[in-house]
């Protein structure tokens, strides 16, 4: 007999993804029943049809979560926010200015029965300056690294070499108006990530191309992060495009376990490199950085292509080059503790809950809020779809796709002159 029924909303990108079907597997383990379904307003109604009885959300980045989680709890729903990110460690804390701490911690007060954090660091800044307090914040750990505890093969065989590129420039593709889904509209977070990221990404240009100049008959591949458009990139690089391929969106151990470096641009994807016994180098990762904190470094972090080029030629493949000193920092201050173990701390946290009898309606209560922002990215082209009249976005360019809410095929038509009626 199922001990009750668990709702996970996910936050889309691939690895919360790999997250929270993980964390699925170990609440089935213990006997829940799981259903875990994207955090879009359309899959909102999984609520009155599935009605369950504990709902896991999302961190509470705006009003629209904030406005779930209050129905949820209305309802005796059991809601649970799950933090996606580290959040921040102290030092970093001290230097933000106070547009950059409410993307933190958040920009709008919200609550819940729980709210899942990684650290106890960051944890205790939660309790001091959020808006949750001490006695409803859990620490887990580092869930996104739980899955390289696992069995599989890490070794490969290839002939080639391959070089993964993952840059992680998605604010350079949205809006400098209106970028960042946690800060307010207004706030100067928004023209600052973009700035930033359109900075990072054509320093990654450079350096993409001196790369693969510099390292021919290796096999080169794309993999970006979640809203970011290759485009840009492959019309950059010219002639040197053909040698490199675009990964399609999946768990950041895919492309790791088949490649023989990782070059990226923040620390998760070091130690998740790490964890796979590849070395891996850090190209513009400080610019992403709360400026004046000294971030630990777990790889060499480079600024200039060439002396990157340098140390990648000379790079012992099939052995990690991380900084286990740093590492251990990082798990202090920011990811909490790297075992492999967080996904079954929440479920047995989860396991401990007491389920009350929910009143959860058929219909989602009317009116209900409308969240409306300026549109977010650019260098996308809309399509209306004919069948379910619900729009969707692609980069420019295609002549057919298929529409991601119905399933029907959408094409262009152009248009067919007509002879004047004699």
């Amino acid at each position: 007999m199922s001990k009750g029924k668990v709702l996970i909303f996910d936050n889309l990108p691939q690895r919360d993804m790999q997250v929270d079907q993980y964390l699925a597997t170990k609440l089935r383990a213990k006997g829940f029943e799981v259903r875990v379904t994207p955090f879009l307003p359309d899959n909102r109604p999984h609520i009155l049809y599935y009605k369950p009885d504990i709902c896991i959300l999302p961190e509470a980045r705006c009003e629209y979560t904030i406005d779930v989680a209050n129905n949820l709890m209305k309802w005796d729903v059991y809601t649970i926010l799950k933090r996606t990110e580290g959040g921040s460690s102290w030092g970093a804390w001290n230097k933000m200015e106070d547009a950059e701490k409410e993307t933190v911690v958040g920009a709008w007060p919200y609550n819940a029965d729980l709210e899942i954090v990684w650290s106890q660091k960051f944890a205790d800044l939660v309790a001091k300056h959020g808006h949750m307090p001490k006695e409803k914040l859990f620490v887990c750990g580092g869930i996104p690294f739980d899955c390289y505890f696992e069995g599989f093969p890490i070794e490969r065989e290839t002939r080639n070499k391959s070089i993964c590129f993952a840059p992680g420039w998605g604010h350079a593709d949205r809006n400098p108006e209106y970028n960042v889904p946690e800060a307010p509209p207004g706030s100067p977070i928004h023209a600052d990530a973009y700035n930033r990221h359109r900075k990072g990404r054509l320093a990654w240009i450079e350096m993409m191309r001196k790369v693969i100049t510099a390292n021919p008959g290796c096999d080169f591949y794309l993999r970006l992060k979640v809203g970011e458009s290759p485009t840009e990139y492959q019309q950059a690089l010219g002639p040197l495009n053909q040698n490199l391929k675009v990964v399609l969106p999946c768990p950041s151990k895919i492309p790791i376990m088949n490649s023989d470096v990782i070059i990226h641009a923040g620390s998760t994807l070091a130690i998740e490199a790490h964890l796979c016994n590849r070395p891996s180098l850090s190209f513009y990762g400080m610019i992403n950085q709360v400026t004046g904190y000294k971030y630990p470094n777990v790889v060499p972090d480079f600024e200039d292509a060439d002396e990157l080029v340098k140390v990648l030629r000379n790079l012992e493949f099939g052995k990690s080059n991380a900084n286990l000193k740093a590492i251990k920092e990082l798990e202090e201050e920011f990811y909490g503790t790297i075992d492999g173990k967080a996904c079954e701390r929440i479920a047995d946290r989860i396991d401990q809950v007491e389920i009350k009898q929910t009143n959860i309606p058929d219909v989602w209560p009317e009116p209900t809020k409308e969240y409306e922002v300026p549109g977010v990215f650019k260098m996308i082209e809309t399509w209306m779809c004919e069948t379910c009249k619900r729009p969707s976005y692609t980069i420019p360019g295609k002549e057919m796709i298929k529409c991601p809410w119905c399933g029907i095929g959408l094409a262009k038509r152009r248009a067919i002159p007509v002879s004047p009626i004699r």
